[in-house]
């Protein structure tokens, strides 16, 4: 997989959907597989514990600048390099002990799943697959059902994005039943989560509301919260109301009928986070602006152009330090549909708005 020269086509349809659905119905082995030295490679280093401690630092540290950033081409060429160094560790096959083994495969299969999603933030769709089917790969070998479904969400989560709404559905179904064989309420939440995403695309308002309630529930269980996998640590009830708001919206672009009480709930759902000067909008600037976007659209959709320039202007400061290219894609949306409303930019607010988001679009690309 090179970042730079390849050009990976994503797959969808069945070509898609089939390895979900083979992944989560066939048995995963527990503790069963063990790494083989490789002596083809006589210089390998032996994975100690403190090896893998620094490199679960590495990939936490990764994981705040995607949190900060958002996915280009600059971050996932770190990440590259990480997963790239991985690998090797793995073909090596010299670990001190098989917990070591364990958490070594669960670091990369952890990487796989940051790189995917940051590759998709770059709107790099083929690589993102390529990185969460070999996280999958690994998950499967190493027995990790939760890392697997929050995987599975993931691509269902970028079918979704990509207009792929069956995919997304049948990819979020697979996911849930793949958390389900789990433990952890907290990856059960966040992959329902997604499938309510996946339903809303389609227009299935019950479908979408039932997934939405189904995961509120998870998430409030007591003890949810506690000892969840660091790989989902930022998923909390606030991001939680971000995406079912974020559903909400897709919602109200498929029922016009009911769109503006849509759009009213959904409003309060983001509001909280996505406003400026947030702790969400501070600790995570890429998803506020994400959310943030959609929700000025909606203002845009219902003609209500002054919230949606107050919106839109405090999503500039957001983006000036934001590099992910799928918030710059709803940042040009945005723009589109604001400057194609009748006399739009007869209004000097929307004027300079349109100019501003037209700079920082520019600055990000």
């Amino acid at each position: 997989m090179d970042v730079d020269r390849r050009v990976l086509l994503a797959v969808s349809g069945t070509a898609l959907t089939s390895i979900a659905w083979e992944y989560a119905e066939n048995p995963i082995p527990r503790g069963s597989f063990e790494l083989q030295s490789n002596a083809s490679i006589p210089d390998a280093i032996t994975i100690t514990p403190g090896i893998i401690n620094v490199l679960e630092a590495s990939i936490r540290e990764l994981r705040n600048l995607d949190d900060h950033e958002g996915g280009n081409r600059n971050s996932l060429r770190i990440a590259h390099r990480h997963f790239h160094t991985l690998a090797e560790y793995v073909k090596s096959g010299k670990v001190v002990d098989t917990h070591t083994q364990q958490r070594l495969l669960t670091s990369w299969a952890t990487l796989c799943e940051l790189a995917g999603l940051m590759a998709f933030d770059s709107q790099l769709y083929g690589l993102a697959q390529r990185y969460w089917f070999t996280g999958l790969q690994i998950t499967h070998t190493t027995g990790n059902p939760e890392l697997g479904a929050h995987i599975l969400g993931y691509l269902s989560f970028q079918a979704t994005h990509r207009g792929q709404a069956n995919d997304a559905a049948q990819l979020g179904q697979a996911a849930i039943e793949m958390a389900a064989k789990g433990t952890s309420l907290v990856v059960q939440a966040l992959v329902t989560s997604r499938y309510a995403q996946a339903q809303a695309a389609l227009g299935n308002n019950r479908a979408c509301r039932e997934a939405i309630d189904k995961a509120g529930n998870l998430l409030t269980t007591p003890g949810a919260l506690a000892n969840k996998p660091e790989y989902v640590s930022w998923f909390d009830s606030r991001m939680f109301e971000l995406q079912s708001g974020h559903s909400l919206l897709a919602l109200a672009q498929t029922n016009s009928r009911k769109s503006d009480r849509l759009i009213e709930q959904a409003d309060d759902l983001l509001m909280p986070h996505t406003m400026s000067g947030s702790d969400f909008s501070h600790n995570f600037p890429r998803d506020a602006l994400f959310w943030g976007s959609w929700q000025a659209r909606s203002y845009v959709w219902r003609n209500e152009l002054e919230q949606a320039v107050k919106t839109g202007t405090a999503l500039i400061n957001l983006s000036q330090s934001v590099r992910s290219q799928r918030c710059v894609a709803t940042l040009r949306q945005l723009n589109s549909e604001l400057t194609q409303r009748r006399d739009a930019l007869s209004n000097p607010n929307i004027a300079e708005l349109s100019q501003e988001l037209d700079a920082a679009i520019a600055a990000a690309t």
